[in-house]
């Protein structure tokens, strides 16, 4: 095998599946009992799909970069620095075009990177509950929708999702995006609430909420790609 991936084996489907999430990883769904050697044929005669794909997605806003030491806040990137500020009280806060990450006290070079994910993993999830709770809201409000529970999570290969008891999940990364198009995300699962399928009359009621949708579309299957 050229390529790793991850196996997601499934007793209801009898064809198998390829999609590449929003951090470039291979993920193949397929059925329960098929011999491990098909599959790998299978994503070897996709290779070249992969890689072209794979090198799409490396564009895509990514919400945390370690290596290059950058973080993209509703479509803005900013560095993050790591500062000992025994003074200063919050841990991780915006600062004009830097994120400040402050230790309080000194960190070994090489407890650097798990400081470093501990706090922005923390710092992200709490931005990301609260502004897609309320944003949620506002809109299902406008929309005159109902949902259940809403939770927050580090979703691999979705954006959101809807449940059949009206309980929406979201994408922890989605606030790397612009305003907009997380608008779309959350106006596309409040719209499963009425509809949970993607037929004509789903499409029109996500229309009439937002009229360019496919803009938005376009822009986020850029990062979630299947075939």
């Amino acid at each position: 095998m050229e390529t790793g991936y991850i196996l997601k084996r499934k007793t209801w489907t009898s064809k198998l599946s390829l999609k590449i999430n929003q951090n470039g990883e291979v993920i193949v769904t397929g059925p329960k009992l098929l011999p491990k050697t098909i599959i790998d044929n299978f994503v070897s005669h996709h290779l070249l799909w992969i890689k072209k794909n794979q090198k799409k997605i490396s564009q895509f806003p990514k919400l945390i970069d370690y290596q290059n030491r950058e973080v993209t806040i509703f479509g803005l990137k900013y560095n993050f620095i790591i500062t000992n500020q025994a003074n200063q009280k919050q841990i991780v806060y915006l600062q004009k075009t830097q994120l400040i990450i402050n230790s309080l006290t000194y960190i070994p070079p090489d407890k650097e990177l798990i400081f470093i994910k501990k706090k922005l993993a923390y710092f992200f999830y709490q931005l990301a509950f609260k502004y897609l709770n309320l944003r949620t809201k506002e809109l299902a409000l406008k929309m005159n929708l109902v949902y259940q529970k809403l939770t927050i999570k580090n979703l691999k290969s979705k954006w959101g999702s809807c449940s059949n008891k009206k309980n929406l999940n979201f994408n922890f990364n989605l606030i790397a995006l612009e305003p907009k198009v997380i608008d779309y995300v959350i106006i596309h699962e409040l719209c499963h609430l009425k509809e949970l399928n993607h037929s004509k009359k789903f499409w029109l009621l996500v229309a009439k909420y937002e009229p360019h949708y496919q803009k938005f579309k376009k822009i986020l299957n850029k990062s979630i790609i299947a075939i």
